[in-house]
């Protein structure tokens, strides 16, 4: 970690630079500060057991003196003794008393330890914690190259995230409290659940990935990944719905796979691959099982354009979710523009299921668009999506089948002057609106997300 190797040598050094030659001078005597700053030269010039024992002379002096503790931290480390130099960084930790050089200064050697170990997760934590207590801007741009350069060494990659969301359609219920369906002349009240029912949404799940594999050219990861969001039912919504609660519409999927990447030889063009299994709950019971497989090409036009095509195939079936197979294909095209990135989007979905009236054909559209500064120290993203779903077959409206027209869209705020650990809230606002020829399906949502995600 050759970032690392250079933890606080302008703290530890102090404005007395010694040459080595002359500290083994028979009967020389040295201050503490050019004790410390002897013991500093030392082990940037690979002498160790000297600066060991320069520093212990100074912690027999003085127990507390942190820059000696900070000093064998690195010996120790570089000696091979990572424990040793773990708990030389905790007795600074113990010390600093809130004075963030300190606890910036002793969170890079817990780092630089404990990524000497393996155990470069662990390594990461810390580094954060020294971006979160770097004294000024160039310390804390340090820390943050350490961070991705021990993250692009580790072979686990980790993501988390947690939201909450009003949202005013938990349910994806209808708009409409009553409807004409099975080919009736008249309207059916709609029971209350069927309704949109507003409520407070809780969601958080992660990706967990292993590298199992990689070259220049190639990677394969493991994959492991965890989705829940349940619902708290707003005052509105339980008196509309009086036997409902916001538990009843939870949802969980966990699925586990492969990804493999690789280079074509022209250099321009990434393949992917990928295979997912997974199962999917509903309201805490089995709902249903997919197997997932995908593959797709990203290739680069030149350094402000590129595209890419996708083609996936999802089997599902279970309890309670009809059998079925997906075929997907997608294209999308990138754009660097003046203002930002612009991205156009498109795909094809052809589901055929066991059931008929689960059968379906639909087309997307898509238009995303990311701005490339800050505006008012806040940076934005935003998109809009248009789908068509045609089912041949329903049983609300025999012998007609059934028309959905979605349109969605979103913004994206994010906050990253408010920094805590390197990450920053974030705000998205999500509104979508569907047409169908069925009234039931006529649905309305509107959702404001509050979140976070990594600074680096």
């Amino acid at each position: 970690m050759q970032a690392l190797r250079r933890i606080c040598t302008a703290f530890w050094l102090t404005a007395l630079p010694l040459a080595a030659g002359p500290l083994h001078a028979a009967g020389q005597e040295l201050t503490p500060d050019e004790m410390r700053a002897a013991a500093a030269a030392m082990v940037q010039s690979g002498r160790t057991e000297t600066a060991l024992g320069m520093t212990q002379a100074l912690l027999g002096r003085d127990p507390d003196d942190v820059q000696a503790l900070l000093i064998r931290s690195r010996a120790l480390r570089d000696s091979g003794d990572t424990g040793g130099a773990r708990d030389a960084a905790r007795r600074v930790l113990a010390l600093a008393d809130g004075d963030r050089a300190l606890v910036h200064a002793a969170s890079l050697a817990m780092a630089q330890a404990w990524s000497t170990d393996g155990h470069r997760t662990l390594a990461q934590v810390w580094l954060r914690r020294a971006a979160e207590n770097a004294p000024d801007e160039a310390a804390r741009a340090q820390a943050e190259r350490d961070y991705r350069y021990v993250r692009s060494r580790n072979r686990w990659s980790t993501r988390l995230a947690f939201s909450v969301a009003p949202k005013s359609n938990v349910n994806n219920g209808s708009v409409h409290d009553s409807a004409q369906l099975y080919g009736l002349p008249f309207q059916l009240a709609l029971p209350g659940a069927t309704q949109a029912l507003s409520g407070l949404e809780i969601a958080g799940g992660g990706t967990l990935r292993y590298r199992m594999a990689e070259t220049r050219t190639r990677a394969t990861d493991f994959v492991i990944a965890g989705w829940h969001q349940t619902y708290v039912l707003s005052d509105a919504a339980k008196a509309k719905a009086p036997g409902s609660k916001g538990s009843d519409f939870a949802t969980t999927t966990l699925s586990l796979g492969l990804d493999h990447r690789f280079l074509l030889e022209n250099g321009r063009s990434e393949v992917s691959l990928g295979a997912r299994a997974g199962r999917h709950w509903l309201g805490g019971s089995h709902y249903g099982d997919f197997v997932r497989g995908t593959t797709g090409l990203r290739y680069r036009l030149d350094p402000a354009r590129s595209m890419t095509v996708g083609l996936s195939a999802e089997r599902t079936g279970g309890p309670r979710a009809p059998h079925a197979t997906a075929i997907e294909v997608t294209a999308s095209f990138s754009q660097q523009v003046q203002t930002g990135l612009v991205q156009l989007s498109i795909g094809a979905m052809d589901s055929s299921s066991s059931i008929d009236v689960a059968d379906y054909r639909q087309i997307k559209l898509g238009l995303d668009y990311v701005h490339g500064r800050p505006v008012l120290g806040t940076e934005l993203r935003a998109g809009i999506d248009w789908r068509l779903r045609d089912y041949p077959v329903s049983s609300f409206a025999p012998g007609q089948g059934r028309e959905d027209t979605e349109v969605s869209g979103y913004v994206d705020v994010a906050f990253p002057q408010v920094d805590y650990y390197g990450f920053n809230p974030t705000v998205t606002v999500r509104a979508s609106r569907q047409d169908s020829s069925v009234g039931l399906f006529d649905i309305d949502r509107l959702g404001v997300q509050l979140g976070f995600r990594s600074a680096f």
